[in-house]
């Protein structure tokens, strides 16, 4: 066995910590940092970033949601932390969207394990707080439930940006092959694709007590 192919062994045995195998989010959110730490270890050498090309890159989707989803807030700082790109693909007038990464193989594994915990932990604690806040008028309770999607979802990117710094500021001299592997997906991504501007999201009311507790609901989520 390769020493690529054994660092992808252990990535992909890190990835199968899932709530479905067992395992709890907060358990799982940490086996998608273990393995985001070892491809940035094994992965950001000059030789391998030299070797990033269009032909190896992978394109995959991570789920359908509504266009007005909070996940979307998510995308800028998970695809920043995993070194992808990501995009919505919809057909027009369509009320959901597919969210869709694009990268190294690796990377965009990390990256949907990591969408798909977030998304577990936002739809648990939504539940809990729709249960515990007492709104019985249903326009209220979709109100209050989409205000705490979005306050969760826009707490999470802040400290998925944290983390983003502090791993950063933990390699000075690797910064720059990342910029560089990032330009070199953002290439591969523009060759590839020819995408028209993501639609407007319209403004949305929004409840401000049920978005501070869905933004202290994100800052207890590990």
């Amino acid at each position: 066995m390769s020493e690529r192919e054994d660092i992808l062994r252990k990535v992909r045995a890190l990835l199968n910590r899932t709530p479905e195998n067992g395992c709890t989010e907060a358990e799982a959110a940490a086996a998608a940092n273990a393995a985001a730490r070892i491809l940035d270890k094994h992965g950001l050498s000059a030789e391998a970033v030299e070797s990033v090309s269009p032909d190896g890159m992978s394109e995959r989707s991570a789920g359908t949601v509504p266009m007005d989803d909070a996940i979307w807030s998510m995308l800028r700082p998970l695809k920043r932390f995993c070194t992808v790109e990501a995009f919505m693909s919809h057909a027009p007038g369509a009320k959901k969207a597919t969210i869709m990464f694009f990268g190294a193989a690796e990377d965009v594994e990390v990256a949907i394990h990591l969408m798909k915990v977030i998304r577990a932990a936002i739809k648990r604690e939504g539940r809990a707080y729709l249960q515990a806040c007492g709104k019985t008028n249903p326009k209220q309770r979709r109100l209050a439930a989409r205000s705490f999607r979005i306050g969760m979802a826009r707490r999470l990117g802040e400290k998925l940006e944290d983390m983003i710094e502090l791993r950063d500021a933990s390699r000075p001299t690797g910064q720059a092959l990342v910029l560089v592997k990032s330009a070199k997906v953002k290439d591969a991504f523009d060759q590839a694709h020819d995408l028209d501007e993501p639609p407007k999201q319209r403004g949305i009311d929004v409840d401000p007590m049920a978005a501070m507790h869905g933004a202290i609901a994100g800052e207890r989520t590990s």
